[in-house]
Formats: structure tokens, sequence, C-alpha cells
């Protein structure tokens, strides 16, 4: 297939990006500036020239499918900028995919669409949860609406499918580079002891589940995935650290402590303790555990 994906010098794309060129596809690429045409040339594809948060016209090549995985991630900040550059630039590349023939469309969503807005437990999680597209995380919200977006374009000839992963990490990601350093700077701590489930997914298992979507699954539908084993903040930073060498124990404070200080600084009523702020352990069928973790 001729295969373009966004975000492909991300995290997710420099994963996807070789596999799907190892699996015998021709693989395009977006991008908007000098080192990321470099960048995913390096990754194995063609890049093309385009930016989603661009007023400019979008044109694709003759496609057969179209890998969304860009977006804004920020915890806080502007509202306006997350709905230009995900909800918008989503609907451009909607578009501009069906000009170019594409008849298959694999949005990479975030299972924190069915968060609320009082951070009620989620466990069990289905797909037919409610989404929260006015949620008071920009991000969130501008993820839900793009889903829906996505999900609203499937028609025959058409097929749009949505991928919800959890937190994505693997060799590189942001979150386990930046953790050692927080914790050695006595920035970082866990929340009563971070002994809590916590739902992940780790990249090539995500990779894997784009290359099933790609060949199978019914249109218009969304989809959970995650690491077949529900883990915990202090596990996956100990495998993290000890496999780079750099493993220091974290302190933690109470789950009281913790409510009244997010309390003091969100001013909202928190309804939860943050020890029930739980992930649902979800699963994706033919998705593997690489994560490892269990090994201590």
């Amino acid at each position: 297939m001729k295969i373009l994906v966004t975000g492909g010098s991300g995290l997710l794309g420099s994963r996807l990006l070789p596999a799907l060129a190892a699996a015998g596809h021709q693989v395009f690429a977006l991008a908007r500036s000098a080192s990321s045409r470099e960048r995913v040339q390096e990754l194995g594809a063609q890049p093309v020239d385009g930016d989603l948060e661009s007023n400019a016209p979008l044109v694709l090549p003759a496609l057969d499918a179209v890998v969304h995985a860009a977006a804004m991630f920020r915890f806080s900040g502007p509202r306006a900028p997350f709905f230009h550059a995900n909800v918008d630039g989503t609907a451009r590349l909607l578009a501009a995919a069906q000009q170019a023939g594409v008849t298959r469309f694999v949005h990479i969503s975030a299972a924190g669409v069915i968060m609320d807005e009082s951070g009620s437990p989620i466990r069990h999680a289905e797909e037919n949860a409610p989404t929260f597209a006015q949620h008071f995380s920009a991000y969130l919200a501008s993820k839900a609406q793009a889903e829906q977006i996505v999900l609203a374009a499937n028609k025959p000839g058409f097929r749009t499918i949505a991928l919800r992963p959890p937190a994505i990490w693997g060799p590189g990601d942001p979150f386990s580079r930046e953790l050692p350093h927080a914790i050695k700077s006595g920035q970082f701590a866990f929340i009563d002891r971070g002994d809590y489930a916590f739902s992940t997914c780790h990249v090539d298992n995500v990779v894997e589940a784009v290359q099933c979507a790609l060949t199978r699954g019914e249109g218009g539908r969304a989809f959970f995935i995650a690491d077949q084993q529900i883990a915990n903040f202090p596990r996956i930073h100990r495998f993290n650290c000890r496999r780079a060498g750099t493993f220091r124990q974290g302190t933690a404070f109470d789950a009281l402590l913790a409510r009244r200080s997010l309390r003091a600084v969100d001013g909202r009523r928190l309804g939860h303790s943050a020890e029930k702020r739980r992930p649902a352990p979800v699963a994706f069928n033919g998705a593997h555990d690489r994560a490892g973790i269990q090994c201590e």
C-alpha cells in the first residue's frame, strides 16, 4: 500500500515508519521543516511538504491509506491552539486524504477521551462509553472532537478507525527520559507510593495495532489498545531507569495531601481521592505485551 503518516518524526512515527517500510509498503510522511524532512527520510519514508496548522492548501500524492499520528500535546495552555491543530488539522487532512484517493484512514486518538470532568474512576471501559468534547482539558476535548469527525467521515470506500492508546511509552519517550532527572532533582513524588493501576501501551504495540487497523476492523469505530499487563508508576520507573542505569528511588506523599494541593491549584472540588483515579485495563486483539516490567 501507499501509506502517508503524520507525526513521522515523533515517538510513534519513528517506530511506525520503519515498520511499514519493512512490511513492503511505500511510505510517505508529512513534513513541515527541513529537519523533519531529513528525519523521515532516515526512517525510510518519502517526505511530503505540508503543515496541518497552516491555512495553505494541503495536497497529497495518490495514496491508499493515511495514519494520523500527529497532535498537539501539552498538560495546559490556551485552548485555541489545541483545537486549531488537533481538530481543524484533522478536518483538513480528512479532506485532503479523500482527494488523494485514500480508502483507509487510521486516527490515533487517546484513551482519555472518556474521562469525565470529575475524574471518576475508569475500570473495564468499553468503546461505547461517552466521550467529553467540552472537557476542561483542552487536549482531551480537542482529541474527542477530532475523533468524532474522523468516525463521522466513515463511508463506503473510505473506512475510518480511531485507536485509543493510554500513555504511550518506549525507547526515547519524553516521560521516561525526564522522570529520572525530575526524581533526582526532588521535583517529583509518587502519590501514595504510586501503588495504583496505570494503563500503558508500549509504542511497538501501538505500531502493531496500526498495522492491524490498516487491513481489518469495522469502519466508523474506535478501539482501545493497551499492554496486556497493567502496571503502576514505580514499576515502570524502575524498569526504565535500570535499563538506562540511572535508577534512583522516588519519594512519595499522602493521597490526602495531594488531593488538598490539587484542589488549591485547580480551584475545583475533587470528588474522588487520587488513589481512585485509575485508567481502565483495556486491550486490543492482536497486540502483545512488550513491557517486560514484571522482570524485577
